[in-house]
């Protein structure tokens, strides 16, 4: 993931430092360090801050944005028996003659 990280990196600021130059060429303006340094510290930091979230979502995979949660590796049938007491545990709470009665119908 760093070598990833560092591709990225090398590109945003290389077409940053490129906008740069474009522009002080349009404009005629003069070149300066600074002119550089500043758009290259965004991108840094952008760049940085995108892969330091990547990479907690990756340590933690039960995070529901991060995608890579993946069920344990358990039969369809294991799936379907540990879900049926959950899915028929809320007729229990209602009375047969509001919700039981019109079932029966």
């Amino acid at each position: 993931m760093f070598r990833l990280y560092l591709k990225i990196l090398a590109l945003n600021i290389g077409v940053s430092n490129f906008v740069v130059l474009l522009a002080a060429l349009t404009n005629g303006n003069a070149l300066k360090s600074g002119d550089f340094l500043f758009p290259a510290a965004i991108q840094f930091h952008l760049v940085t801050l995108i892969f330091i979230v990547l990479d907690l979502l990756r340590a933690h995979p039960g995070h529901a944005a991060s995608g890579a949660h993946q069920p344990d590796a358990q039969p369809a049938a294991e799936w379907t028996t540990r879900k049926t007491p959950i899915r028929d545990s809320h007729l229990s709470r209602f009375s047969a003659g509001s919700f039981g009665a019109a079932k029966q119908n």
